[in-house]
């Protein structure tokens, strides 16, 4: 089974939406019409400087004999160190039916204009089946009135065989009022062998700063990558479907709880059903 896919997938997804979390928005635009609002991942209030996120995560895949069920955690840390600059750490803990992992990131968040903004992370993993050995990632958001242009994004992830990811993404965020509608696509080249393959990001969500903030995302495309661990080594292709449901409710004025659930498909290999429950605490 392709390496990328899994709690990779879902580590790399917490780092690109919730390094945005960085933005004061009067630093952005202080015209209010068109600054993009904070969506429900971009929780860090412009009077605030650090936040702390835990989050535990469940999944349960079918043929459950076959792979097991997936467990894990993510604690996170962002401290606003400078009105334009945002650093964050990540760790997280992994348990499957491969054995145990720990992976984590470190990265930063950087205003440079009002119209261009980037972020750079690095993610390593220990040494396991279903981890990198270590990730790159570098993103560039132009800013046009209400819409964030990111063009492009890179990664570069690499694991602990022969196998490695370079991908690259873009596409356009609409803010309206509470509103936003993303749409991402995603190339990735699996080496060796040089395997393409493409997939959709569509997130609609809302967010109500210090209320709550609820988001839906679905990813249709490919997974792909050449098969090294068969007899007869090969290419490997399935169709993939993801769709997650993200919630984020305030609890006291600097506190609240996260939680989502989600369903994924990997062609014949599995399906997945996840949940998910966190805290965050604003300081």
């Amino acid at each position: 089974m392709h390496k990328f896919l899994g709690f990779i997938a879902l580590f790399t997804v917490c780092l690109f939406v919730s390094v945005a979390m960085a933005a004061d928005e009067d630093v952005i635009n202080p015209d209010e019409q068109t600054s993009p609002p904070q969506t429900n991942e971009q929780a860090f209030r412009s009077d605030l400087k650090y936040l702390f996120e835990a989050e535990l995560f469940y999944d349960y895949l079918t043929p459950n004999d076959i792979y097991g069920s997936w467990t894990s955690g993510l604690a996170s840390f962002y401290a606003k160190v400078l009105p334009s600059m945002t650093v964050f750490a990540q760790v997280g803990g992994l348990t499957r039916k491969e054995g145990e992992g720990v992976l984590g990131a470190v990265g930063t968040y950087n205003l440079w204009t009002r119209w261009l903004s980037t972020y750079t992370a690095l993610l390593m993993g220990s040494n396991s089946t279903y981890l990198p050995l270590f990730g790159l990632y570098h993103e560039f958001n132009f800013m046009f009135g209400p819409v964030a242009l990111t063009l492009p994004g890179i990664a570069y992830i690499d694991y602990y065989d022969e196998h490695r990811d370079i991908v690259l993404y873009a596409g356009p965020t609409l803010f309206l009022g509470k509103w936003s509608l993303e749409y991402k696509i995603y190339r990735n080249q699996s080496e060796p062998e040089h395997v393409i393959s493409y997939s959709h990001l569509i997130s609609l969500g809302y967010f109500s700063d210090g209320w709550f903030g609820t988001s839906v995302a679905v990813t249709i495309g490919q997974e792909a990558y050449w098969g090294t661990y068969l007899a007869s080594p090969r290419e490997i292709r399935e169709n993939a479907f993801d769709i997650t449901i993200n919630h984020k409710q305030w609890i006291g004025l600097h506190w609240g709880l996260t939680g989502s659930l989600s369903y994924g498909k990997l062609g014949d290999f599995y399906e997945r059903y996840g949940i998910s429950l966190g805290f965050f605490q604003e300081f």
